[in-house]
């Protein structure tokens, strides 16, 4: 039996699919099996771009999509629901993180013009500065050189020396103008390549903004076609019935991983107690309502066969981020992304023992650490899951799925 914390909220409807009443089910996913896309845990830090040569290209063209249209021709219940599902999943994963990198950018970019805009105003008005001082040094050499020079030497009784000492004065002022020239040239060179500079490092952040907008509408796209996806799944019975005939065929791909990663398990592993200790397990979840059932599910007519139970907290954090948590002491075997499942945890527990924990948000363990009973493993969350945030979680030996209820205390 249920704890009796469980029991005031178990197998209420929800409008969901469950075990006597509507429940909570599972979303599902893509293709056809078992698809890894990444533990879920820490990722190395994406190289920054160098700012000082970057070009960003012109946004792609953006290619209108009417997802009511577009989302009735991919769900046919002939096709693969959760094949459809993947897709428009991978495909919003995909954008959102790039979302994520490119408002990184943008905020360096918007930085980055600031300060070069204040240099370049800085450099604009010393050019001018240089700019007036040379014409008035030209207006003056040229007043100079047309001075009668010549008549002292002829009407003057020192002409000759005065004539000399003019002479060295206007050349030496000459080479200082000429040497002013060409300084000032220089400057302006300068001046036009940090107007370069300054125009690349705009287009940058206008073209980045521009590639933002068109991607929050491409993202909008994807979540009215998730939204579709779902709305077909919950309530039009065909489109339920293929998803659940494809969920059923998950057994045979978790019993075949688990096996899999039990034999590949280290030999020396010491045994852990997990079946002595029946009755006794960890929640996986604090305060949980079972929303979904192991067995047989009926659900508008449809049954169906879950090897699995689906939990949600009673009551949420005021964070939001409900904790998933290790029944028992083990191994973590696996991390990944399987198919109808989205994020997923494998404990080892030896002994052919096996528990399963998915629909993560995220994933806080790496593989081949030891767990403790209760320690974190990652973060509730609704990755594939139609019926919004929610665990799904298994208990298998030798692969054979067992109802998880009979072991928790």
């Amino acid at each position: 039996m249920p704890p009796k914390a469980w029991r005031s909220h178990a197998l209420i409807s929800r409008g969901q699919p469950g075990s006597a009443r509507p429940s909570a089910l599972i979303r599902g996913l893509a293709l056809v099996a078992l698809v890894t896309v990444g533990s879920g845990g820490a990722r190395a830090k994406p190289e920054e771009p160098d700012l000082e040569t970057l070009v960003v290209p012109e946004p792609a063209a953006l290619v209108t999509r009417t997802p009511s249209a577009d989302i009735r021709r991919l769900l046919r219940p002939e096709a693969s629901i959760l094949a459809a599902r993947d897709r428009l999943d991978q495909d919003l994963h995909r954008r959102e993180e790039e979302l994520t990198s490119l408002t990184r950018l943008e905020q360096r970019l918007d930085l980055d013009l600031a300060a070069t805009t204040t240099r370049f105003e800085a450099r604009t008005a010393g050019l001018e500065h240089d700019r007036n001082l040379t014409r008035t040094r030209l207006a003056l050499l040229g007043r100079s050189l047309s001075a009668p020079a010549l008549g002292d030497l002829l009407t003057d009784a020192t002409g000759f020396l005065t004539f000399e000492a003019r002479r060295s004065a206007r050349a030496l002022l000459a080479e200082a103008d000429r040497a002013r020239i060409r300084r000032y040239a220089e400057t302006l060179d300068a001046w036009r390549k940090a107007k370069a500079d300054l125009e690349r490092r705009t287009t940058n952040l206008a073209r980045t903004r521009e590639t933002m907008k068109r991607l929050r509408q491409q993202i909008a796209w994807d979540q009215e076609e998730q939204a579709a996806v779902k709305t077909a799944v919950v309530n039009e019975p065909e489109f339920y019935a293929a998803f659940a005939a494809e969920m059923e065929k998950l057994d045979e791909t978790l019993a075949a991983k688990v096996k899999e990663l039990s034999a590949a398990a280290p030999t020396d592993r010491k045994r852990m107690y997990f079946e002595e200790t029946r009755g006794g397990l960890a929640v996986p979840i604090l305060n949980p309502d079972l929303v979904g059932g192991y067995g047989t599910r009926n659900y508008k007519g449809i049954r169906s066969m879950w090897r699995g139970i689906h939990l949600v907290p009673a009551r949420t954090p005021k964070d939001g981020k409900v904790p998933v948590r290790a029944i028992y002491w083990g191994w973590v075997a696996w991390t990944g992304w399987i198919q109808g499942l989205g994020r997923v945890v494998i404990l080892d527990h030896t002994m052919g023992y096996t528990s399963i924990y998915a629909h993560l948000a995220e994933i806080s363990v790496e593989v081949g650490a030891k767990v403790k009973t209760g320690e974190t493993l990652g973060i509730m969350g609704e990755s594939e899951s139609f019926f919004g945030p929610r665990l799904y979680h298994e208990l298998r030996k030798d692969g054979v799925a067992m109802d998880p209820m009979s072991w928790f205390r």
